[in-house]
This record gives structure tokens, C-alpha cells and sequence, in this order.
């Protein structure tokens, strides 16, 4: 995939984003949730201190509470 391809896909996703409020219950495999989470840790920050945080909640008990 060249460079305009990546950008054009890119655009797409930014541009076609939306807002979900209602969820399945159907589990997020373990995979995606690592690659999300890589993908958010290569977020650039201020002077690249990296302040963030991250909480993965799988158990549905706790987060039904």
C-alpha cells in the first residue's frame, strides 16, 4: 500500500468515526485489546513523557457494579 493509499484509508477512519453507546456483550479478544493498547501507547505526548494510564477490565461482574 503506498504512502496517498495510507493516508486516504486513514482520513476515512477519521473522517467516518462515530460514537457508540451501546455495546454487545460479546468479549474483545485478547489480541485486539493488545493491539489497541500498542496502538495508543504510540500516541505522541508532550516532550514523549507518556503520561498515561491504562485499565483493562474483563470481568463483566465488576463492571456491571
Amino acid at each position: 500500500m503506498g504512502v496517498l493509499n495510507k493516508e486516504v484509508v486513514t482520513l476515512d477512519a477519521i473522517f467516518s468515526r462515530r460514537s457508540i453507546r451501546r455495546y454487545t456483550s460479546e468479549p474483545v479478544p485478547e489480541e485486539i485489546v493488545t493491539k489497541l493498547l500498542h496502538a495508543a501507547m504510540c500516541a505522541p505526548s508532550a516532550r514523549n513523557e507518556r503520561p498515561w494510564h491504562f485499565v483493562v477490565m474483563t470481568d463483566r461482574e465488576i463492571l456491571d457494579e
